[in-house]
């Protein structure tokens, strides 16, 4: 578990670090014409990506203008999507471990702490390794950019407060297939509260995901009744987290790695005051940590977490947004697969067809 956190860890660092000329870092040498728009399933996404950097990104792999292919070609990112997807079974596995002896939002505000300290060691780092770069503001600029970041950041903290709840009642496996549902809840806030439109072959390619989710969830694999409402609540979290990302980064243009590090940031100060006001035996529960074996866990989750979401947004920029969004919905099976080998369940054939059904919706999903 070690050897995959340090991995991902120096995959981010290597890529970041790199002198790829990839959009975020705003160096001079990028050479790529007619920026635009490129449409993505921001639901997909571990964090909002501005719109320019997304188009330019995305120009990389193909499109107008010069292309610039990524450093490393196909290998490097076959190699970066491997590690993307082991950060993201230790940090479920490490999770679901620590959930033994933390709570969950414990477990949440250790996580936020944790990728805090990691996010400002790459920012800082990027910094002092590439001063002839342009980078936008770590800090945020205004007023109003606090209140509609602080806003993403309860979202984002609820999102894993709900999410950790939801390993804490269920198997892994079972909350991975009904993480699966969260492009159905996307769609109806979207067209609720944002305007969006939902096309209706759209709605119509999520019923198999629900179905799937459905049967997944009977018989003896069933989870609890409030299990299955966190997991509905987690969903909506990070669902408005994507549709309000999206907006933080059009209205003022903060790069995906600062966004991050914000987020972190305030999220743990909110958890940390959450846990305070009214969580005073989790918060007694954290005097675990200072155990040794406690705290390297700990350290490993919450390097996981970190690794795992920004590798996400480092493979995103070596590919088109379509391409990650498939890729990032096959992160699914892996993970419930992963569940399924390091803590095996008896399933009954429902059981593996709703699994088996959800994870093909999904993937099909991302094609569209």
């Amino acid at each position: 578990m070690r050897a995959a956190v340090v991995t991902a860890l120096l995959a981010t660092a290597a890529e970041a670090f790199s002198p790829l000329p990839l959009a975020h870092r705003g160096c001079k040498a990028i050479a790529v014409s007619k920026v635009g728009v490129v449409s993505h399933r921001q639901h997909l996404q571990p964090l909002a990506v501005s719109e320019p950097v997304l188009a330019a990104s995305a120009r990389l792999r193909g499109g107008g203008g010069e292309e610039l292919a990524p450093a490393g070609g196909t290998p490097l990112t076959v190699l970066l999507i491997s590690v993307w997807y082991a950060a993201s079974v230790v940090c479920n596995q490490s999770s679901k471990e620590l959930l033994r002896t933390l709570g969950p939002q414990s477990l949440t505000l250790m996580q936020l702490v944790v990728s805090s300290a990691c996010g400002a060691g790459v920012l800082f780092g990027l910094r002092a390794c590439c001063r002839e770069c342009s980078f936008p503001p770590i800090g945020i600029q205004s007023r109003a950019q606090l209140v509609d970041t602080s806003v993403l950041a309860a979202a984002f903290t609820c999102g894993f407060v709900t999410l950790n709840a939801c390993m804490e009642a269920m198997h892994v496996s079972l909350v991975m297939v009904l993480r699966a549902a969260e492009p159905l809840t996307t769609l109806i806030i979207g067209a609720a509260c944002f305007g969006t439109s939902v096309p209706a072959k759209k709605m119509a390619a999520l019923l198999p995901i629900v179905a799937g989710c459905a049967l997944s969830a009977v018989g003896p694999f069933a989870g609890s009744a409030a299990g299955i409402a966190l997991a509905i609540v987690c969903n909506v979290c990070f669902s408005l987290r994507g549709l309000l990302g999206k907006q933080l980064s059009a209205r003022f243009g903060t790069g995906p790695l600062e966004s991050f590090f914000q987020l972190c940031t305030i999220g743990a100060l909110l958890q940390a005051t959450l846990l305070l006001i009214g969580g005073r035996t989790e918060l007694a529960a954290c005097k675990a940590v200072l155990r040794r074996e406690t705290l390297e866990l700990v350290l490993i989750n919450g390097a996981a977490f970190y690794a795992y979401l920004q590798l996400s947004w480092v493979c995103l920029g070596r590919m088109t947004a379509v391409s990650h969004s498939v890729v990032n919905s096959l992160r699914r099976p892996v993970t419930v697969i992963a569940a399924l080998a390091y803590s095996p369940v008896a399933l009954s054939p429902i059981n593996l067809a709703g699994i088996a059904l959800a994870c093909a919706a999904a993937a099909a999903y991302g094609l569209m």
